[in-house]
């Protein structure tokens, strides 16, 4: 492991300092007097390496591009056409891995609903529906449905 690597899946300097509400952005923000840096993730200074403690945001941004963008395609309906019909299972076979929804965040997860699957929802034609909506929403929803009940469970008193 790289002692930087860490970083890639911490949650950014720049959103602890948003979700911080700091009213103040005199104070030099993230890096200044005051700021998040070096909070997230211990262990040295994040001052001293400028780029770094942006890998996460980076890739942050790097998801919610890749969600916008399926989402656009769903509301432009290029998801639907004939052309992309051939690649439609493969889109299946990754937005619906559950490898890949497991290792998500909560917070990505979000994204991802809001982004992509509401989309999607809203956009679909009811003749499509079967071959479109089912193949995605059934996998993400049982996905879900367990999220719930591990999320819940310590909660509600239930064990597994």
């Amino acid at each position: 492991q790289h002692p930087l690597q860490r970083y890639v899946y911490a949650i950014s300097d720049d959103e602890v300092f948003i979700f911080t509400k700091q009213d103040n952005l005199s104070t030099g923000g993230v890096f200044g007097k005051g700021g998040t840096a070096g909070n997230v993730v211990k262990g040295c200074d994040r001052r001293s390496i400028n780029l770094v403690p942006r890998w996460s945001g980076w890739l942050n941004e790097l998801r919610n591009v890749s969600f916008q963008l399926l989402g656009l395609a769903a509301t432009q309906r290029v998801l639907y056409s004939a052309d992309m019909s051939h690649l439609y299972p493969h889109l299946v076979g990754i937005v619906c891995n559950q490898k890949n929804l497991m290792s998500m965040e909560g917070r990505h997860m979000a994204q991802f609903l809001k982004q992509f699957i509401e989309p999607l929802i809203l956009s679909c034609p009811p003749s499509l529906y079967g071959s479109h909506l089912a193949p995605i929403l059934g996998p993400i929803l049982d996905h879900m449905q367990a999220r719930l009940h591990y999320t819940w469970a310590p909660i509600l008193g239930i064990s597994d």
